[in-house]
């Protein structure tokens, strides 16, 4: 769910502006939390600290965390454009997908084979239309497809077969949501970025049936979360996750709405390193750099449930085309982190896959997108026998055609 502009992934922030942009990854690296090394974090109960070493880039292989990886190519209409990292969720045997293409926002359903079935299509202001999908689940009980309209201020219902149910008007423009029980939707509201908004805050709300809000603002009492910004909710239906990624917090929810724990991922010197970095480029004038990339700026990216597992994707820029990559498994009996790992490199048979995973499945898989521009390239390099066996069942047909899923099976 990277957290992408209405999902999971942020590695660049939301406007520019020239004449204060040099200020902000400064500003940033001072608020952050972890910025002085001599004030050691207390999270008070129930909230944990992990300490992550910020400084591990280390390329591994995906066969340290995983058995197996699979592939389905999916068979979309022609002219469907998937966002660099959609969000991707697998529910009552179908594969369901964010997508954007010249004539609005869409959800394509296919089934576990990759066979298209439906695309959900409906940009308007009447029963059943919306202006954007800012996000999207798919409902166990009520069996829809539940889409929230955040400029529209409405949740959408569609059936799984892609017809119009119903929908609710909203009391709170809410960026991203889950369902916390049957009746009760959890969201979180995003304030639109400037530099006054760093001594305000984002926020999270439940919203009832009705689409009435039901609590006020909630901020969980923890140093480490006094301001939120860049925040995600995400559940699994088991577990309701949510958190800052600027804030490098995540805490827990159970089905009434309680919090039942939280994580503080401690990366300890990283902001003396980013300080260094800074004033290197200061002294050599290279003010370019710092305004076009906001160098220093770290966050977490994406946030998925596994079933004794929490998957955290965690980039850092250190540069304007260098963003280093943590791929982090919270073990949630232990407490500790099983993997930490920088960029995974695929040893099962080279094919190419996204950075972040788009979803996830019950089943214990991560889901990546292939990059078929890339799956092109290496085909002129990697000969072996594991690549050519794969790339001849995926490979493009036209530098347009249909994208392909990859499942990851976890240790």
């Amino acid at each position: 769910m990277v957290f992408s502009g209405r999902f999971l992934i942020k590695p660049s922030l939301r406007p520019k502006m020239k004449n204060l942009v040099f200020l902000i990854p400064v500003l940033l690296l001072l608020l952050s939390p972890t910025a002085s090394l001599s004030q050691t974090v207390k999270s008070p109960t129930p909230y944990r600290e992990i300490q992550v070493d910020p400084m591990d880039f280390t390329e591994r292989n995906l066969s340290e965390i995983s058995t197996s990886i699979h592939y389905v190519k999916l068979a979309s209409p022609a002219n469907v454009y998937f966002e660099y990292s959609p969000k991707v969720i697998c529910a009552a045997e179908k594969i369901f997908i964010f997508g954007s293409d010249p004539n609005g926002d869409f959800i394509c359903a296919f089934d576990l084979s990759g066979k298209f079935l439906f695309k959900i299509q409906r940009r308007g202001k009447g029963p059943g239309d919306y202006n954007q999908i800012s996000d999207f689940l798919i409902d166990p009980v009520k069996n829809s497809i539940t889409v929230l309209d955040s400029d529209s201020r409405k949740i959408i219902r569609y059936d799984l077969k892609g017809s119009y149910q119903d929908e609710i008007k909203i009391e709170v423009r809410l960026n991203q949501f889950v369902m916390v029980n049957n009746s009760t939707y959890f969201g979180y509201a995003e304030l639109p970025f400037s530099i006054s908004d760093l001594s305000s805050s984002d926020n999270f709300y439940f919203i009832n049936q009705y689409g009435d809000k039901i609590n006020d603002p909630m901020i969980p009492k923890n140093p480490c979360l006094d301001n939120i910004h860049h925040g995600f909710v995400i559940s699994n239906g088991i577990s309701t996750w949510f958190g800052s990624g600027y804030r490098d917090t995540l805490f827990q929810l159970d089905n009434s709405g309680k919090i039942t724990g939280g994580y503080y991922l401690n990366f300890g010197a990283k902001q003396v390193y980013f300080l260094k970095k800074l004033k290197s480029l200061i002294n050599r004038n290279e003010r370019s750099e710092l305004t076009n990339s906001f160098v220093g700026y770290s966050s977490i990216g994406s946030v998925l449930p596994l079933n004794d597992k929490v998957y955290i994707y965690y980039y850092i820029r250190v540069s304007s085309n260098d963003i280093k990559h943590h791929n982090i498994f919270l073990d949630l009996n232990s407490h500790t982190i099983v993997q930490s790992t920088g960029k995974l490199i695929n040893d099962f048979d080279g094919i190419p896959l996204n950075g972040v995973p788009s979803g996830y499945t019950n089943n214990n898989e991560l889901v990546y997108f292939v990059h078929m521009d890339e799956l092109v390239e290496t085909s002129k390099e990697n000969k072996t026998q594991e690549f050519e066996k794969i790339y001849q069942k995926i490979k493009p047909a036209t530098d347009s055609d249909n994208p392909v899923l990859a499942f990851v099976k976890l240790k």
